[in-house]
């Protein structure tokens, strides 16, 4: 089974380095797409893991619509285990606070906000 999820993001640049950077996934394909006048960046976290297909589509595209924040989708998780804190620490000195916090007996998991206001679960 193939699993992919897509999000249509307000700045790609910003978006890719915050993936990149920010997630640690990689760039595994950006292209040019005429049919919708827009652009497709595609970040896997591990070789054959889930992709995360970035969709930007330029002014004049019928598919640029006004972005609302990131609400059309609730949140995307990740499972860090032992990194947890480490990535928090690092998220934190490239400006992507957690929003909020949960610490318990039995969860322990943080959101942070892509730059499309996006929440990201970190557990």
């Amino acid at each position: 089974m193939f699993m992919s999820t897509r999000i249509r993001v307000k700045n790609l640049d910003e978006s890719l380095k915050f993936y990149i950077e920010v997630m640690g996934m990689k760039l595994k394909e950006r292209y040019q797409n005429d049919v919708n006048n827009g652009e497709v960046a595609v970040v896997v976290s591990e070789d054959g893991g889930p992709e995360i297909e970035l969709n930007y589509y330029k002014e004049g595209s019928k598919f640029n619509e006004p972005y609302s924040g990131g609400q059309e989708l609730d949140h995307l998780a990740f499972w860090l285990g032992k990194d947890y804190d480490n990535f928090l620490s690092e998220a934190r000195k490239k400006g992507y606070d957690t929003v909020l916090e949960v610490k318990s007996p039995t969860n322990r998991y943080s959101f942070i906000k892509d730059p499309n206001g996006i929440f990201i679960l970190i557990a």
